[in-house]
């Protein structure tokens, strides 16, 4: 915390500008010993734009825009200087290297959040939240961490700690002050409000679900047997010629990846091996590899060729991937398919014409929106991590609630319920250690 850091923090490659990110308390002195224009940031009490030259020596070695910061008022927290270079690959880097040249140290990844958070600019979760929206590959994806940064997460975490503490507190007024004229809380009540605030961990839990697919993407495989045009829909899918297609059965061996979105979800479909019994060893693996997926899928496409009558394969992929999404495919060719409720639920698709293609994304949309239903104004959680101390602050009440219902043992209820206000405190970071912190801020890229 005492080093003055650097780095580059917009992406590398060609644009308009690069940004080279420098903090602590050596910010501006540092960058004042290469920079020449009017004024010299040491000049800017508060906050300014300052235009110049980045010199080495006498050489000068771009023409630059200063954005100086003074602290407290900064993201970090603490004097802040981002320099504009132009864009490329060497301005920002020949920059960089004169700052830290001239005091400074290369950042790690995530080391200007952290700053942040240690610096009590932002909390744990918030802090985290900046990585979901830099990651976010949909709008409701963004949405959701855009939420939790302005902390809506935060506000309902710290409620249900503050419920819990005074619970706890009422415990011990009626232990502590029993000669007081104080009217003791009956047990029963308490009992009756630690099981409320209990359903309402529980409800947030599932919130997780959501928030794991609009982050990382509903995982959604095409699997069938061989040569039942399941490359062919991917491709189709994804609008690109992603997999390749033969009329070669076992063609597909291993696992391709694409994204899709569907209205704010993201979906990242999976071309698998077709599923057969084989004699060859690779294509086995494939088809290994593939019903494993499977069989991790939020929502599977199984893909029939409707052109043939159902065979053995088809029957038991149909049973065994009786949640997913049937697809009669090749259409084009003619249905031989008389099994009518196969029929009925199937959607009727041609992956040569793109027939049928429309009615597919809305029933794979339609059946996002049941298994990982949105609300407007609901808090969600971000983190498996948060899981983990919801799960331990409900172990923690529930052994209050059963201390309770034995006499004279309020005492230990009282310690079990700020027990579970600990772990609380453990997901906005007011408890936390610095093996969990590395682990956090390792996810960041350099320079954020």
């Amino acid at each position: 915390m005492k080093d003055t850091i650097a780095a580059i923090g917009t992406p590398v490659g060609e644009g308009a500008i690069s940004i080279v990110r420098v903090s602590g308390r050596d910010a501006i002195p540092c960058v004042s010993r290469i920079f020449r224009g009017k004024k010299s940031p040491e000049d800017i009490k508060k906050s300014g734009i300052l235009y110049g030259w980045i010199y080495e020596g006498e050489e000068p070695v771009d023409e630059v825009l200063l954005f100086v910061m003074r602290a407290p008022h900064t993201y970090t927290g603490e004097d802040m200087v981002e320099i504009s270079t132009h864009g490329g690959y060497m301005a920002a880097r020949k920059v960089l290297s004169l700052v830290l040249k001239y005091g400074a140290r290369l950042a790690k990844p995530g080391e200007f959040t952290m700053r942040a958070f240690l610096n009590g600019r932002i909390d744990l979760v918030r802090a985290e939240s900046v990585l979901d929206v830099i990651r976010a590959k949909t709008e409701k994806g963004l949405k959701i961490a855009e939420q939790t940064l302005r902390g809506s997460l935060t506000v309902f975490i710290n409620k249900i700690k503050e419920r819990i503490i005074e619970l706890a507190s009422l415990l011990e007024v009626n232990l502590d002050f029993p000669e007081e004229d104080i009217p003791p809380t009956p047990i029963d009540e308490i009992v009756e409000k630690i099981n409320g605030i209990i359903e309402e961990l529980e409800n947030l839990k599932k919130t997780y679900r959501v928030s794991r697919v609009l982050r990382e993407g509903a995982i959604v495989p095409i699997t069938g047997r061989p040569n039942v045009g399941k490359s062919s829909l991917f491709n189709l899918l994804l609008r690109e010629e992603k997999a390749i297609v033969t009329s070669v059965p076992g063609t597909t061996r291993d696992v391709l990846e694409g994204w899709i979105d569907l209205d704010g979800y993201p979906v990242k479909l999976l071309d698998t091996a077709g599923i057969r019994k084989s004699e060859d060893f690779v294509e086995r693996i494939g088809v290994e590899r593939a019903m494993e997926k499977t069989r991790e899928a939020d929502i599977v496409l199984l893909v029939l060729d409707a052109s043939e009558t159902l065979t053995d394969e088809d029957r038991e992929l149909i049973k065994e991937f009786s949640d997913g999404i049937i697809i009669l495919n090749k259409i084009d060719l003619g249905i031989r398919i008389k099994d009518r409720d196969i029929l009925e639920k199937g959607i009727r698709v041609s992956a040569l014409t793109g027939e049928g293609l429309d009615e597919l994304h809305s029933v794979l949309q339609k059946k996002l929106e049941d298994a990982f239903p949105v609300h407007s104004g609901e808090v969600f959680l971000t983190r498996e991590r948060y899981i983990h101390s919801i799960d331990s602050a409900i172990g923690n009440m529930k052994k209050a609630i059963e201390k309770l219902k034995e006499t004279g043992l309020e005492e230990l209820a009282s310690f079990e319920l700020n027990s579970a206000a600990q772990h609380l405190k453990e997901i906005t970071g007011e408890i936390t250690d610095e093996d969990v912190l590395e682990k956090i801020f390792s996810e960041y890229c350099i320079g954020k």
